[in-house]
């Protein structure tokens, strides 16, 4: 199974590193999540951490960059309108009642990533206004 997950970890970030320069992901505390979170048994598993640093040197090894934004608010603010939609764990659908984005919570949480990346990549920060 280890072995499995690190050739997993090496071909995925390999693909990424291939397909982009500057890849974004979520600045998590992976060690307190598996301590304190419901979830730790899941997190240990996903090989959160290990996947992050293989990601983080193949990068560094290719010219690319990985970039880490402050997760605050990636799944509960819309990435449409910029608007605060507060969810439970359990609700699995971003719905806007601004402007009526309609999306997979996953896939509106990482458009957020996307948009505070490219934000520290200009040096501004999200102001709550629609993405441009």
């Amino acid at each position: 199974v280890k072995r499995a997950r690190l050739e997993f970890c090496h071909k995925t970030a390999l693909d990424l590193i291939r397909a982009y320069e500057v890849i974004y992901v979520e600045k998590l505390n992976i060690r307190g999540m598996v301590r304190n979170h419901p979830l730790a048994k899941a997190i240990s598993d996903a090989g959160w951490g290990l996947f992050l640093s293989v990601l983080r040197a193949k990068a560094a090894s290719a010219g690319g960059v990985v970039v880490e934004v402050n997760p605050t608010g990636t799944s509960q603010t819309c990435s449409g309108w910029g608007a605060h939609v507060p969810k439970r764990l359990s609700d699995r659908w971003h719905s806007c009642p601004y402007c009526d984005l309609s999306l997979h919570r996953d896939h509106n949480a990482a458009i957020r990533v996307l948009q505070a990346g490219e934000d520290i990549a200009v040096g501004r920060e999200r102001s709550g206004l629609p993405h441009a």
